[in-house]
């Protein structure tokens, strides 16, 4: 709410409030255009918007916006008027309708996001981001060869093992390409069985 004094209000020392960054109506203007959340200067008994040179700087950005003016003689008209364009733009997140404000919407990046459109269009692209980056980790997986570790090396074939006594041979293991010759028996080596 503007009055017509607002830009040079005082405090009780006579310093303009305006000019102290410790002021809550100041703080709370500068921090909702900081985060482009929806100014609408309310022009009360004539008053105009202050010129860019008349503000701080962290509130020169309220010299840009379009104010609704309220009068006392067609204070609910312009209630009424006001009330219906906080709803348009609720609704339509644009500007307020019937004049009573040109609100420029979010910029930059915030803005951009919170526009529904680009929302939908962003979802799209980052499941197709998702698709393909699950296709490349299947696919790398897939076509690339297991690595070797020293752990799962094949063992060192072991030789055959033989075994002999006096009535037969045992072989156990591969034995390829080999000649098996026997030795000299003798009667020492082999007692003759009682039966």
């Amino acid at each position: 709410m503007i009055g017509p004094n607002w830009p040079d209000a005082r405090d009780e020392q006579g310093n303009r409030r305006l000019d102290d960054p410790n002021d809550f109506v100041r703080i709370e203007i500068a921090a909702a255009l900081q985060r482009n959340i929806p100014v609408i200067p309310i022009l009360l008994e004539g008053a105009r918007i202050p010129k860019a040179t008349e503000l701080p700087e962290d509130l020169k950005e309220l010299a840009l916006r379009n104010g609704m003016e309220i009068r006392h003689a067609s204070f609910q008209d312009d209630m009424n008027r006001l009330v219906r364009g906080l709803k348009g733009q609720a609704d339509q997140g644009g500007a307020v309708d019937g004049g009573a404000q040109s609100q420029r919407g979010p910029s930059g990046l915030w803005g951009f996001l919170r526009d529904k459109r680009n929302q939908q269009v962003l979802s799209w692209l980052g499941g197709g981001l998702v698709v393909a980056a699950t296709g490349l980790w299947a696919a790398f997986v897939y076509f690339s060869p297991a690595p070797k570790s020293p752990e799962t090396k094949s063992p060192e074939p072991t030789p055959p093992s033989v075994q002999a006594d006096c009535g037969g041979v045992a072989i156990v293991g591969p034995v390829t390409g080999a000649t098996i010759t026997g030795g000299t028996i003798t009667a020492s080596d082999c007692a003759p069985k009682s039966r």
